[in-house]
């Protein structure tokens, strides 16, 4: 499986980016998805967990699997535990 975080658009219309440099979710990706949050609006936006869902996740089945070393060069951030990740 992979998967793509997409932006609720009424919060987008509040001024709320989600994901704004990383909405694509990698085959064979282990850890928690960090959210990019930024507002563009004038306005500040309050959001409280449980009351307004900020994204949505769109998840797209592979036609073939990935092999473990593909896997592996996708990228620094696989198996992460923290939102950032700690400088080496």
């Amino acid at each position: 499986m992979a998967a793509s975080v997409e932006g609720r658009s009424r919060l987008a219309r509040w001024g709320l980016a989600v994901h704004t440099t990383a909405p694509h979710i990698d085959p064979l990706f282990v850890g928690p998805i960090a959210l990019e949050l930024f507002n563009h609006g004038p306005i500040p936006i309050e959001l409280r967990p449980g009351v307004e869902r900020v994204c949505q996740l769109i998840f797209y089945e592979m036609k073939s699997p990935v092999s473990q070393k593909v896997a592996k060069s996708m990228g620094t951030f696989v198996k992460q535990t923290e939102a950032y990740q700690k400088p080496r």
